[in-house]
């Protein structure tokens, strides 16, 4: 049976009427309160009551579910930590002073990058002990692993009733997806309220957080799913921790020594500080998101990677791309990027395969399929103005009429231009502004910033 997919933040938003889903109501999860794992914290704020660990002094692990509200709404310093077991068992609770959700987390969670981390607004208390998170890559040969999810989550998905208490349960992870693990039975699970609560892995000296909890069916009947830590090291995750962690964080004070992986972003002004600079020669965490792999670009500064490169097919469009090596197989390179090929600088770069689409003579169904806006009514392919001191057609197109305007289209055998207009005059071009970058953009999510201090 088909299940909606709920988030699991403690909020009202996430429940639904069972009458909806077909299944009786029924008391879920299966696990047992608990005074242990000390590190694991409630936290409550302007998003709601969620689960997190605490990973540094100052800084814990979470969902992106459960501060990307509060980052929108700009409430990022209200709410609290707390540690214990449970309400009225609590012994301490530190107020928060920041959040962070991934940059390209989006108000949906089966999206992925559903990951994010809270800030204290002082160091959490010293006999709380520091869990690190997994650096090593997850694949199927994980699949059977058992491991312990802990959270503050409701005992019953559908009266939503429990939450509160510390809780842990006994699970094994049988799916192994790109972004996330699967977990969960209907008796045995994680719900609402347990969200960016940590996926434990007992490696016999301690414990690691593998994941944190994201979502799940409704009221907590069937699969869940947990978000990886292992794919986020590099795209914010640990430069925001070692930027909000002593003493190398940004407290406007330039520390030299002992910041490991991750200059002092007050020594760094393109670190993580709160303040978005351009010209960075890698991402500014503090810019707004801009072009992925494959978008058109203008300059460094409209690609997340920071690297526009000129196409293979087309050398007057550019677009965002990463650096790869011919000598491994495919280079390293992942789509729609998957040709490695050694560039003019000697560097080697991920490139389309074949023609670059959206430009011209790339296949196309709308004009929306087009850098131009305008696709060929009859050849389905993108055409360009030309003409009027516009670059000359590149090869094997030439500059012949269309519907009353000039572009770029194909010759056809034995000379002169197979390029009627269909019956109907096709849309005059030459009103079309092609400015690189702003045209055929796939839709990315808003930026996802923090509040500059």
């Amino acid at each position: 049976m088909m299940r909606r997919l709920a988030a699991l933040g403690l909020l009202a938003a996430a429940c639904a009427d069972p009458a909806e889903l077909g299944v009786a109501s029924q008391e879920i999860i299966g696990g047992f309160a608990t005074t242990g794992h000390p590190s694991v914290v409630q936290i409550e704020s302007t998003s709601g009551l969620c689960t997190g660990t605490l990973i540094t002094p100052t800084v814990v692990l979470t969902a992106a579910h459960c501060v990307y509200p509060s980052i929108q709404d700009n409430t990022t310093s209200t709410g609290t930590v707390s540690f214990g077991s449970g309400e009225g068992d609590f012994f301490a609770t530190v107020g928060i002073a920041d959040m962070w959700a991934h940059r390209y987390y989006e108000d949906s969670i089966t999206v992925g990058f559903d990951i994010g981390l809270v800030r204290l607004d002082e160091p959490a208390p010293t006999e709380v002990p520091l869990l690190p998170y997994n650096t090593e890559y997850i694949d199927d040969t994980w699949l059977g692993t058992q491991v312990t999810v802990v959270g503050f989550g409701v005992t019953d998905g559908e009266a939503q009733t429990g939450a509160g208490t510390k809780r842990q349960v006994n699970l094994t992870i049988d799916e192994v997806r790109s972004d996330e693990i699967g977990l969960g039975l209907p008796n045995l699970n994680i719900c609402q309220g347990d969200s960016g609560g940590p996926t434990l892995l007992d490696n016999g000296d301690s414990e690691v957080v593998l994941a944190v909890s994201s979502y799940g069916s409704n009221f907590c009947m069937d699969r869940s799913y947990c978000t990886r830590t292992d794919v986020h090291l590099d795209d914010g995750l640990r430069e925001v921790v070692a930027a909000w962690t002593e003493p190398c964080d940004a407290d406007g004070t330039c520390v030299t020594e002992g910041c490991g992986d991750f200059e002092d972003p007050d020594c760094n002004e393109c670190g993580f500080d709160g303040f978005c600079l351009a010209g960075c020669p890698t991402l500014d965490l503090d810019c707004p998101v801009t072009g992925r792999d494959g978008d058109f670009c203008e300059d460094a500064d409209g690609c997340e990677s920071r690297l526009c490169i000129a196409a293979l097919d087309d050398a007057s469009v550019s677009y965002c791309s990463v650096e790869c090596d011919p000598g491994t197989p495919g280079g390293g390179c992942q789509p729609p990027l998957t040709v490695c090929q050694e560039a003019d600088d000697g560097n080697a770069y991920c490139y389309y395969n074949g023609i670059t689409p959206g430009t011209q003579g790339a296949p196309c169904s709308t004009g929306d399929d087009c850098r131009s806006g305008v696709c060929h009514p009859d050849l389905d392919i993108c055409i360009e103005e030309c003409g009027d001191g516009l670059p000359e057609c590149r090869e094997p197109y030439h500059c012949g009429e269309v519907g009353g305007s000039m572009a770029c289209v194909p010759e056809e055998e034995g000379g002169g231009c197979g390029c009627r207009a269909g019956g109907g005059d096709l849309p005059g071009i030459g009103v079309l502004v092609l400015l690189l970058g702003l045209l055929y953009r796939r839709s990315r999510p808003g930026p996802t910033t923090r509040k500059a201090r």
